[in-house]
């Protein structure tokens, strides 16, 4: 049986498209959120960031932004954001809703009404982290 689920192990990618790997500047995104934010243990992301900030900061384990922006509900003031550019061409991994892909114009629209801290990464798939601006009004019909 083990062999047999080998090749989904090792090419789940490849064959689901959904990547569970952690590059490097995801993990500078999250130490520079830590070093900024008071230890305030707030950060919201998909389900692996999310996974991976508790693992390596022992923040709480939100992973509801890409719902959220998929639904288009309003983002609370208080906690970090941190998104990859690729949830709006190749999806995000949003057990138990699938892969959807994200609107960029509406990604693009909340990213330009927040306050924008850090970007990182392949210039094909930046990391971003972000918070609510208090005079932005993310929600949109």
């Amino acid at each position: 049986m083990l062999l047999i689920s080998f090749p989904f192990g090792y090419a789940t990618n490849t064959l689901t498209g959904i990547r569970h790997d952690t590059q490097d500047y995801e993990v500078d995104a999250l130490s520079w959120v830590y070093s900024v934010s008071n230890h305030t243990y707030s950060l919201h992301s998909d389900e692996r960031i999310s996974y991976n900030a508790r693992a390596f900061y022992d923040y709480s384990k939100c992973a509801y932004l890409p719902s959220k922006l998929a639904n288009r509900e309003a983002l609370s003031l208080s906690p970090w954001y941190v998104l990859l550019e690729e949830w709006t061409t190749i999806g995000v991994s949003d057990y138990p809703n699938g892969r959807p892909i994200l609107d960029e114009d509406y990604v693009l629209s909340v990213l330009s009404e927040s306050d924008v801290y850090f970007v990182g990464g392949p210039s094909d798939n930046n990391i971003v982290v972000f918070s609510v601006s208090s005079v932005s009004n993310t929600e949109q019909p």
